[in-house]
């Protein structure tokens, strides 16, 4: 007999739950006199009785929900297990029954016939009972045990066989997430879950989100919609939950225009970060609570079944006046909403961004950034009066937090001193690695081996569907690491992304060998300085690879922005079209870095960050300097098109001037093909901010040029 309980097999235990899943160590922590089985059952005969009772498999219910699933779980057939009955607490109390599942063995024997020495295989253990019972385990607590008032200190009791949940008491985090409310129900945490559902409808509530009506009043041609809640277990905040609505059941449906709505893409995150604290800036974050039903009202007919923990009457629907989470215009509506305010506030587009504004003082002397992603709002500011007031006209308009200075953004995560910023995404490559069992292996120093091709002549003659949905989605995991914290992935990502349709065993390979070098270099991330001696000032590099593909025969393009001695922008893409010559790719490389450079160059202005002079634009390639600067080598070169008069009118009207650069020091050169490992590490630093750049230093001011515009 094992007399303890642990959470649902299906439930990954956290650090901070209690470990001790053996039988050995399980008899040692509570029957401590005991060493065999049989000296279990002998020293629990005159407790419990000499054997198991007669027809104890009929007060178990086999149909339970939860107990098909353990089984499922430890791959176990239902006719195969001998439930064990044994009590948690003394005869007299009235707790629930314990079934005892074991993973490796086939039964447990309450009396053995003969003494075996105590395995150490791991067992399976599930608390059992009406969903009553289940429900209520802190209720019953003080009844069970009057010396424990919660789940921690029955946890802790010498007396007490019953495993309990322990959440980390700094963040909150559970470490456990149930997919929808019969899995909460079964779970230890489910007080937790039912408080977060209780906070979430009361303040649906209050905020009138709905308005009740009887369905005899909803018109003929309108379909009335489900509710489900969505539980979520956030690191910071721990159990939360969502009422949402089941958006695909809208009936007639909104068009794809009225659901669009904006997110900030990755450089303008990092231009932010990067200006803010090259001009010490205060950098904040908050959160608007509820955010979507806080947008103004709705004139739309859209009725929704009421959740039953609401309790309403029968026949009562309710007709939404804010935008429920799960409605199809709801991120529109608050993203207008919370864009009328900023602009009524003062705040101005930046670029003619949707998402990312400035507001200026009265006097110049003073600005404020802000991005907003949904309802998580990046702030900075240099004059805390100012930063004060703001948050004060936000907060009266919306309830929300203020989460203070900035420490985590969209998963990565922000650490700042007084002459760095450093942007990572450790924790999100760590649960990378967790999910697809790559936490233990052994690191490799390339993404990538640099002797070998990712060919389209690997792939299989039938698709492997399940190769192919594990293939995409570690690919797209590493897509989101190289756009936000992690250039050097660039590349590596680009190359298995061609692939997604039909990979084949060569390339999940790749994938892994990826995943391999990511384990090494989890911590490496972006990191902007301070008091550089050309602070705030863009610099270009770009690069590429001519008939880098054997099979293709396109050339792959790339450029890298460097702003603060960090990277902002970056880029990696093949060429639409088989260029001809050396000089025609790197041409196209540089024309369309002279283009990111421009549209950079206009929001670093919006944002009082003006350019003094040209932004230097290095590149590797002689001919593509000249041609910049005057139509040489007009015989040769007629092939390529427009691309060529793009940048020339770039050099024209001094915003790019391109500049020679050596091979070596070529920062865009790892992001065109995989180098050797020195030297794709020496790039890497570099462009992560952790090392200077070793290209020859651009000029402070430039020379007029008298360039032929085409």
């Amino acid at each position: 007999m094992v007399p303890v309980s642990t959470p649902l097999p299906s439930a990954k235990l956290p650090s901070s739950w209690d470990p001790r899943t053996t039988l050995r160590t399980l008899i040692a922590y509570n029957f401590a006199t005991c060493s065999t089985l049989a000296e279990l059952a002998a020293s629990n005969a005159d407790k419990y009785g000499p054997a198991i009772p007669p027809g104890l498999d009929s007060n178990i219910d086999r149909s339970d929900a939860a107990f098909a699933m353990a089984l499922k779980a430890c791959g176990i057939k239902r006719k195969r297990v001998r439930h064990i009955l044994s009590p948690c607490e003394a005869p007299t109390t009235s707790a629930p029954p314990t079934r005892v599942i074991p993973s490796q063995v086939n039964r447990i024997f309450a009396q053995p016939k003969s003494a075996r020495p105590v395995t150490t295989r791991i067992v399976r253990v599930h608390r059992v009972g009406t969903r009553q019972a289940r429900s209520s385990t802190v209720a019953r607590l003080p009844r069970m045990r009057p010396d424990c008032q919660n789940l921690v200190k029955l946890h802790l009791a010498p007396t007490t066989f019953a495993f309990a949940l322990v959440p980390n008491k700094t963040t909150k985090h559970l470490g456990y997430e149930p997919k929808n409310i019969k899995e909460a129900r079964a779970h230890p945490s489910w007080p937790l879950w039912q408080q977060a559902i209780a906070d979430e409808f009361q303040g649906l509530q209050a905020r009138g989100t709905w308005t009740e009506r009887h369905i005899s009043e909803v018109p003929d041609n309108t379909r009335i919609m489900h509710t489900m809640w969505v539980l979520k277990d956030k690191k910071t905040s721990g159990p939360k939950a969502r009422l949402t609505v089941r958006g695909d059941q809208q009936w007639p449906r909104d068009a794809a225009s009225d659901k669009y709505t904006a997110t900030p893409s990755p450089t303008e995150v990092r231009t932010l970060l990067s200006t803010a604290h090259q001009l010490n800036h205060a950098i904040q974050k908050l959160d608007i609570s509820q955010a979507f039903v806080q947008s103004d009202d709705i004139a739309r007919n859209l009725y929704v079944h009421p959740p039953r923990e609401a309790r309403a009457t029968p026949g009562t629907v309710y007709l939404l006046k804010k935008p429920l989470y799960g409605v199809g215009i709801a991120p529109r509506c608050w993203s207008d909403t919370f864009r009328r305010f900023l602009k009524d506030y003062g705040f101005k587009p930046v670029n003619f961004s949707d998402t990312y504004m400035v507001w200026t003082s009265p006097d110049g002397n003073d600005t404020m950034q802000l991005i907003f992603h949904i309802d998580d709002t990046l702030l900075s500011f240099g004059n805390a009066a100012h930063g004060t007031a703001f948050k004060k006209a936000l907060f009266a308009k919306f309830d929300g937090t203020d989460e203070g200075d900035v420490n985590d953004l969209l998963g990565c995560k922000i650490i700042r001193d007084d002459k760095h910023l450093h942007i990572s995404q450790e924790q999100y490559l760590e649960e990378l690695l967790e999910t697809w069992g790559m936490e233990s292996c052994n690191s490799v120093k390339t993404p990538l081996d640099p002797n070998t091709r990712l060919l389209l002549a690997d792939r299989p003659a039938q698709i492997d569907t399940v190769l192919r949905a594990k293939f995409q989605s570690i690919v797209g995991s590493i897509q989101w690491a190289a756009q936000w914290t992690r250039p050097d992935l660039q590349f590596c990502a680009n190359e298995l992304a061609k692939h997604n349709s039909n990979p084949g065993e060569v390339h999940l390979a790749a994938c892994f060998r990826v995943l391999r070098y990511i384990r090494g270099t989890t911590s490496l991330g972006i990191t902007y300085s301070r008091n550089l001696p050309d602070a705030n000032r863009l610099i270009m590099f770009a690069d590429a690879d001519w008939a880098s593909d054997t099979e293709t025969r396109r050339s792959l393009a790339a450029w890298v922005g460097v702003l603060n001695g960090g990277a902002v922008t970056w880029k990696s893409r093949s060429a639409p079209r088989v260029a001809c010559s050396t000089t025609e790719a790197e041409f196209v490389a540089a024309s369309r870095a002279a283009d990111e450079c421009l549209w950079l160059r206009r929001t670093l202005a919006d944002v009082h960050v003006a350019q003094k002079t040209a932004t230097p634009l290095y590149s590797d390639n002689r001919a593509t300097r000249m041609l910049s600067l005057n139509p040489v080598l007009k015989e040769r070169t007629k092939h390529v098109d427009y691309r060529v008069h793009a940048l020339r009118e770039r050099v024209a009207d001094n915003v790019v001037r391109v500049l020679d650069c050596p091979t070596a020091d070529m920062l865009a050169d790892p992001m065109t093909k995989q180098l050797p490992a020195p030297a794709h590490y020496r790039h890497t630093l570099v462009m992560l901010g952790k090392n200077p750049s070793t290209a020859p230093p651009p000029p402070t001011t430039f020379p007029a040029l008298n360039v032929i515009k085409p």
